[in-house]
């Protein structure tokens, strides 16, 4: 019953209150952490704090596979990543390459793998380009993962490809839409109209009563990017957020300094 599986995932992300964004910090000591590497240690350390939903930030290699990074700015391939932005990225390249000369780099193989060895882990998609490509790119390699992975779409209208390649949780982010698009009314229709998981959007939206009590009327969770103290996060949680996307794990932000 996909109705039943959908609300059990909802359940599951509202018991975490948590989504790890982009692999989570890793603490590099003397007060420095590492943010957004999803490199493999990230979500190994993730992992083992107890975090079961964790997002990783995803980009397509020249070559057609998908590797864990997140594109920053026009001179970098991807953040940390020592390789010029106009370089032939294939696969190889990019794994042979450590970010900021630390992290190990990962592929979508090494991200099965780690799910297939650890089967309570889900994994929320945030794919920095071409977002059908990337799904079909999954579906094709880990056909026997498409249930632990939690796929964000950006528009709409990426909701129907996305659920017909046999993907049952499918969360709407909100970042890269118009004004005109993000409006309540259109969001509430859209949850109509859609089986979502719930939508992710900016925190400040959340501390607009309009905005808020809005896409409330969608009757589906709501989650924000991204907090990372938990005065802020307990604040937000009063004011009806059901998740949260945060840099720690659930063991490091009991020790956060605000």
């Amino acid at each position: 019953n996909r109705t039943a599986d959908v609300e059990a995932i909802r359940e599951l992300i509202r018991d975490e209150g948590y989504v790890l964004h982009g692999g989570g910090f890793i603490d590099e000591g003397d007060g420095n952490y590492a943010s957004l590497t999803n490199s493999y240690e990230a979500l190994k350390l993730g992992y083992e704090a107890g975090n079961r939903v964790i997002e990783v930030d995803l980009l397509e290699t020249s070559d057609g596979y998908l590797v864990a990074g997140h594109d920053i700015d026009d001179e970098w391939w991807a953040m940390g990543i020592g390789i010029p932005r106009d370089t032939y990225v294939t696969r190889d390249l990019y794994l042979d390459t450590q970010w900021c000369n630390r992290y190990t780099t990962m592929d979508l193989d090494m991200i099965a793998d780690y799910m297939r060895e650890h089967t309570d882990l889900y994994i929320v998609t945030d794919v920095k380009y071409d977002n059908i490509s990337a799904c079909n790119i999954i579906k094709e390699t880990c056909p026997d993962l498409m249930d632990r992975f939690i796929i964000q779409i950006y528009h709409e209208d990426e909701y129907e490809p996305v659920s017909e390649l046999g993907f049952p949780y499918i969360i709407f982010t909100l970042y890269r839409l118009t004004d005109d698009e993000r409006t309540t009314e259109k969001l509430v229709a859209a949850a109509k109209e859609h089986e979502l998981i719930g939508f992710t959007f900016n925190y400040l939206f959340a501390d607009d009563d309009a905005f808020l009590d809005g896409i409330k009327k969608a009757g589906i969770p709501l989650y924000i990017h991204t907090v990372n103290y938990p005065s802020q996060i307990e604040y937000y949680f009063g004011r009806g957020i059901d998740a949260v996307y945060t840099d720690w794990t659930k063991t490091a932000i009991v020790n956060v300094v605000e």
